[in-house]
Protein backbone atom coordinates (compact mmCIF):
# COMPACT_ATOMS: atom_id res chain seq x y z
CA UNK A 1 0.00 0.00 0.00
CA UNK A 2 1.38 3.91 -1.12
CA UNK A 3 0.09 6.39 1.70
CA UNK A 4 0.14 10.19 0.10
CA UNK A 5 -0.58 12.39 3.36
CA UNK A 6 -0.36 16.11 4.86
CA UNK A 7 -1.49 17.07 7.97
CA UNK A 8 -3.44 13.90 9.13
CA UNK A 9 -2.52 13.52 12.52
CA UNK A 10 -6.50 12.97 13.84
CA UNK A 11 -6.74 9.50 11.26
CA UNK A 12 -3.37 8.70 10.18
CA UNK A 13 -2.87 5.96 12.70
CA UNK A 14 -6.38 4.87 12.58
CA UNK A 15 -5.50 4.56 8.67
CA UNK A 16 -2.48 2.17 8.98
CA UNK A 17 -3.71 0.09 11.96
CA UNK A 18 -6.32 -0.71 10.10
CA UNK A 19 -5.04 -1.53 6.75
CA UNK A 20 -2.14 -3.60 8.52
CA UNK A 21 -4.82 -5.96 9.75
CA UNK A 22 -6.42 -6.62 6.81
CA UNK A 23 -4.21 -7.67 4.91
CA UNK A 24 -1.57 -5.21 4.09
CA UNK A 25 1.99 -6.11 4.45
CA UNK A 26 4.21 -2.89 3.88
CA UNK A 27 3.45 0.88 3.65
CA UNK A 28 5.11 3.00 1.12
CA UNK A 29 4.49 6.54 2.38
CA UNK A 30 5.16 10.54 1.69
CA UNK A 31 4.53 12.80 3.96
CA UNK A 32 4.11 16.47 1.81
CA UNK A 33 5.05 18.82 3.96
CA UNK A 34 2.50 18.45 7.46
CA UNK A 35 2.49 21.12 10.06
CA UNK A 36 1.75 19.22 12.47
CA UNK A 37 2.71 15.32 14.11
CA UNK A 38 1.82 13.46 10.83
CA UNK A 39 5.38 12.34 9.86
CA UNK A 40 6.09 11.85 13.26
CA UNK A 41 3.58 9.09 13.50
CA UNK A 42 4.80 7.65 9.73
CA UNK A 43 7.77 7.84 11.29
CA UNK A 44 6.94 5.46 14.26
CA UNK A 45 5.61 2.66 12.10
CA UNK A 46 8.70 3.11 10.15
CA UNK A 47 10.61 2.27 13.00
CA UNK A 48 8.55 -0.60 13.74
CA UNK A 49 9.34 -1.89 10.24
CA UNK A 50 6.28 -2.03 8.07
CA UNK A 51 6.61 1.23 6.71
CA UNK A 52 9.22 3.15 4.79
CA UNK A 53 8.60 6.80 4.58
CA UNK A 54 10.06 9.36 1.45
CA UNK A 55 11.86 11.82 3.27
CA UNK A 56 12.11 14.19 0.44
CA UNK A 57 11.50 17.74 0.90
CA UNK A 58 10.48 18.92 -2.71
CA UNK A 59 6.41 19.59 -3.01
CA UNK A 60 6.44 20.76 -6.86
CA UNK A 61 5.58 17.43 -8.24
CA UNK A 62 1.75 16.65 -8.84
CA UNK A 63 0.16 14.37 -6.77
CA UNK A 64 0.32 11.34 -9.47
CA UNK A 65 3.53 11.36 -10.15
CA UNK A 66 4.18 10.68 -6.41
CA UNK A 67 2.17 8.36 -6.55
CA UNK A 68 3.53 6.49 -9.41
CA UNK A 69 6.90 6.65 -7.53
CA UNK A 70 6.04 4.95 -4.52
CA UNK A 71 4.56 2.49 -6.68
CA UNK A 72 7.64 1.67 -8.43
CA UNK A 73 9.75 1.73 -5.15
CA UNK A 74 7.18 -0.88 -3.68
CA UNK A 75 7.72 -3.02 -6.57
CA UNK A 76 11.84 -2.26 -7.17
CA UNK A 77 12.78 -2.10 -3.73
CA UNK A 78 10.34 -4.30 -1.40
CA UNK A 79 9.28 -6.58 -4.69
CA UNK A 80 5.32 -6.06 -4.14
CA UNK A 81 2.93 -8.33 -5.93
CA UNK A 82 -0.19 -6.10 -4.91
CA UNK A 83 -0.30 -3.01 -5.04
CA UNK A 84 -3.32 -0.10 -4.29
CA UNK A 85 -2.55 4.00 -3.23
CA UNK A 86 -4.49 5.03 -0.54
CA UNK A 87 -4.73 8.59 0.95
CA UNK A 88 -5.32 8.86 4.90
CA UNK A 89 -9.58 9.69 4.74
CA UNK A 90 -9.63 6.03 2.68
CA UNK A 91 -10.24 2.90 4.48
CA UNK A 92 -10.35 -0.34 2.24
CA UNK A 93 -12.57 -3.03 3.57
CA UNK A 94 -11.92 -6.62 2.53
CA UNK A 95 -15.72 -8.49 2.37
CA UNK A 96 -13.13 -11.65 3.53
CA UNK A 97 -11.42 -9.52 6.24
CA UNK A 98 -8.10 -9.62 4.00
CA UNK A 99 -7.23 -7.45 1.23
CA UNK A 100 -4.88 -10.15 -0.31
CA UNK A 101 -7.75 -12.53 -0.52
CA UNK A 102 -9.99 -9.90 -2.63
CA UNK A 103 -7.60 -10.21 -5.74
CA UNK A 104 -5.64 -12.62 -4.86
CA UNK A 105 -8.14 -15.36 -5.01
CA UNK A 106 -9.28 -14.10 -8.70
CA UNK A 107 -7.63 -14.60 -11.88
CA UNK A 108 -7.88 -11.19 -12.28
CA UNK A 109 -5.03 -8.71 -12.29
CA UNK A 110 -6.86 -5.37 -11.59
CA UNK A 111 -10.08 -5.17 -9.72
CA UNK A 112 -11.76 -2.48 -9.73
CA UNK A 113 -13.25 -0.94 -6.56
CA UNK A 114 -16.56 1.04 -5.87
CA UNK A 115 -16.32 3.86 -3.47
CA UNK A 116 -18.76 4.39 -1.11
CA UNK A 117 -18.16 8.02 1.15
CA UNK A 118 -19.21 7.98 4.77
CA UNK A 119 -20.03 11.20 7.30
CA UNK A 120 -19.70 11.71 10.98
CA UNK A 121 -22.64 12.50 12.72
CA UNK A 122 -22.79 16.79 13.29
CA UNK A 123 -20.82 18.09 16.28
CA UNK A 124 -20.83 21.68 15.68
CA UNK A 125 -17.09 21.20 14.42
CA UNK A 126 -15.82 18.66 17.38
CA UNK A 127 -16.27 15.60 15.44
CA UNK A 128 -13.95 12.24 16.12
CA UNK A 129 -13.33 9.64 14.29
CA UNK A 130 -14.16 7.10 14.61
CA UNK A 131 -16.85 7.49 17.10
CA UNK A 132 -19.10 9.96 15.13
CA UNK A 133 -18.88 8.01 12.17
CA UNK A 134 -22.38 7.18 11.84
CA UNK A 135 -23.83 7.73 8.18
CA UNK A 136 -22.93 6.44 4.62
CA UNK A 137 -23.96 7.46 0.97
CA UNK A 138 -26.10 4.51 -0.26
CA UNK A 139 -28.13 6.59 -2.69
CA UNK A 140 -25.36 8.68 -4.37
CA UNK A 141 -26.43 11.40 -6.75
CA UNK A 142 -24.94 10.71 -10.48
CA UNK A 143 -23.12 12.90 -12.79
CA UNK A 144 -23.84 12.90 -16.16
CA UNK A 145 -20.61 14.55 -16.80
CA UNK A 146 -18.36 14.37 -13.14
CA UNK A 147 -15.62 16.56 -13.65
CA UNK A 148 -17.96 19.59 -14.24
CA UNK A 149 -20.84 18.80 -11.82
CA UNK A 150 -19.29 18.14 -8.76
CA UNK A 151 -17.39 20.91 -7.34
CA UNK A 152 -15.75 21.11 -3.57
CA UNK A 153 -18.20 20.07 -0.95
CA UNK A 154 -20.74 18.14 -3.65
CA UNK A 155 -18.14 16.06 -4.63
CA UNK A 156 -19.01 13.45 -1.73
CA UNK A 157 -22.86 13.03 -2.22
CA UNK A 158 -21.99 11.77 -6.04
CA UNK A 159 -21.25 8.32 -7.17
CA UNK A 160 -17.21 8.31 -7.23
CA UNK A 161 -15.25 6.93 -9.85
CA UNK A 162 -13.81 3.60 -8.96
CA UNK A 163 -10.11 3.02 -7.62
CA UNK A 164 -8.05 -0.12 -8.50
CA UNK A 165 -5.88 -2.52 -6.77
CA UNK A 166 -3.59 -4.25 -8.80
CA UNK A 167 -1.06 -7.25 -9.41
CA UNK A 168 2.19 -6.02 -10.49
CA UNK A 169 2.92 -9.73 -12.39
CA UNK A 170 2.02 -7.43 -15.88
CA UNK A 171 3.94 -4.69 -15.33
CA UNK A 172 1.35 -2.69 -14.32
CA UNK A 173 3.24 -0.10 -12.36
CA UNK A 174 1.94 3.15 -13.23
CA UNK A 175 -1.77 4.61 -12.51
CA UNK A 176 -3.40 7.36 -14.05
CA UNK A 177 -6.77 9.60 -13.31
CA UNK A 178 -6.11 10.42 -9.16
CA UNK A 179 -5.66 6.60 -8.74
CA UNK A 180 -8.78 5.80 -10.29
CA UNK A 181 -7.55 3.53 -13.12
CA UNK A 182 -4.52 1.57 -13.86
CA UNK A 183 -2.87 3.40 -16.85
CA UNK A 184 -1.75 1.57 -20.00
CA UNK A 185 -3.74 -2.17 -19.53
CA UNK A 186 -2.42 -4.89 -21.48
CA UNK A 187 -4.84 -6.62 -24.23
CA UNK A 188 -4.07 -9.80 -21.91
CA UNK A 189 -4.55 -8.23 -18.73
CA UNK A 190 -7.86 -9.38 -16.58
CA UNK A 191 -10.15 -6.66 -14.56
CA UNK A 192 -13.22 -7.67 -12.69
CA UNK A 193 -16.43 -5.57 -11.98
CA UNK A 194 -16.30 -2.92 -9.52
CA UNK A 195 -16.99 -5.10 -5.91
CA UNK A 196 -19.55 -2.92 -3.84
CA UNK A 197 -18.41 -1.51 -0.69
CA UNK A 198 -14.91 -2.09 -0.84
CA UNK A 199 -13.36 1.23 -0.17
CA UNK A 200 -14.81 3.68 2.53
CA UNK A 201 -13.98 7.81 2.76
CA UNK A 202 -14.36 9.53 5.82
CA UNK A 203 -15.96 13.43 5.49
CA UNK A 204 -16.54 16.17 7.10
CA UNK A 205 -20.50 17.07 7.90
CA UNK A 206 -19.87 20.67 7.35
CA UNK A 207 -20.94 19.80 3.82
CA UNK A 208 -24.29 18.71 4.72
CA UNK A 209 -25.38 22.48 4.99
CA UNK A 210 -24.55 22.94 1.52
CA UNK A 211 -27.42 20.74 -0.09
CA UNK A 212 -29.62 20.61 2.59
CA UNK A 213 -31.00 18.13 5.32
CA UNK A 214 -33.81 16.63 3.33
CA UNK A 215 -31.72 15.56 0.27
CA UNK A 216 -29.01 14.59 2.92
CA UNK A 217 -31.46 12.14 4.14
CA UNK A 218 -32.90 11.05 0.98
CA UNK A 219 -29.13 9.34 -0.05
CA UNK A 220 -27.72 8.17 2.94
CA UNK A 221 -28.35 5.68 5.50
CA UNK A 222 -27.53 4.96 8.95
CA UNK A 223 -24.60 2.94 9.86
CA UNK A 224 -23.91 3.38 13.19
CA UNK A 225 -26.50 4.24 16.96
CA UNK A 226 -27.54 7.84 16.76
Amino acid sequence: MTLFVRDEEDIIQYNIDFHLSHGVDFIIAKDHGSGNRTRDILKDFERKGVLYLLDGKEQNHQKVTWVNRMGMIAYEKFGADIIFHCDAAEFWYPHSGNLKNEIGKSEADVLDVDVINVLPKYRNGRERFPEDVKYAIVRPKIAADFGKEVRNDKYYFYKCPHKVIFKTNKNMLAVSNKRHSAAKLQNDVRRTLPRPLAMSILLSSAVVSSIGWDVFWAICSRIGPA
